[in-house]
């Protein structure tokens, strides 16, 4: 079976490139270009989402809240994918939920072997 990716980046060039990867290493890939448009394709049920932190509409902090408040998404493995690798983001990520925090600009190997460990490919 085929695993679902959800990718919420309002970057066109980064998500182009995540989905290129990730495609190529066999994942259906699901995107969102801001928060809001990420909630709502949780109805497709990805098995694991891969997120910004800077998002328009519904910030990335926001999404995470979301995702492990609601009992039909909180198992989903959470991966940020974020410019943002001050401490203060890092950490409050990890704590609302995220599984994995990697600083932009980011190694495509090490991306793909992330997604990898977290959906038990490895």
């Amino acid at each position: 079976m085929v695993k679902k990716v959800l990718v919420i980046e309002d970057d066109y060039q980064t998500l182009q490139l995540i989905e290129f990867l990730l495609r190529r290493a066999g994942f259906e890939i699901l995107s969102a270009s801001d928060g809001e448009e990420g909630i709502r394709k949780l109805l497709l049920k990805p098995d694991l989402i891969i997120t910004d932190i800077m998002l328009p509409k519904l910030g990335g902090l926001e999404v995470i809240e979301k995702i492990k408040d609601n009992v039909d998404t909180r198992k989903i493995p959470i991966l940020i994918l974020s410019a943002l690798g001050q401490e203060e983001f890092v950490s409050a990520a990890l704590k609302k939920g995220a599984d994995e925090y990697i600083i932009k600009p980011f190694s495509t190997g090490f991306l793909t072997a992330e997604v990898k460990r977290l959906l038990g490919k490895i």
